[in-house]
């Protein structure tokens, strides 16, 4: 049993299914990415700065957060594409 925080060695059919979940979280994260654009997209700044909804965060804060969530994403995707890894 591996404990949290140990490095795993991906291989073949455990490889693929870790790299398919990567793809699928990268895909809703996209949609949710794109949604955010569609919503705030042509706000100025200050109505970035502006509260939304009610989870209390920045339309700024949200837009960043679908961005990094999608940037990770790319990220790993890479670094499970790396045959040196």
């Amino acid at each position: 049993m591996q404990g949290k925080g140990e490095v795993v060695r991906l291989e073949g059919k455990n490889e693929k299914k870790v790299t398919q979940i990567v793809r699928d979280k990268l895909g809703v994260a996209e949609d949710n990415l794109h949604r955010a654009n569609l919503q705030f997209g042509k706000m100025s700044e200050s109505e970035l700065s502006q509260k939304w909804g009610e989870s209390g965060h920045s339309c700024r804060f949200i837009l960043t957060e679908y961005e990094d969530e999608v940037n990770d994403l790319k990220e790993c995707l890479a670094w499970l594409s790396n045959p040196t890894r």
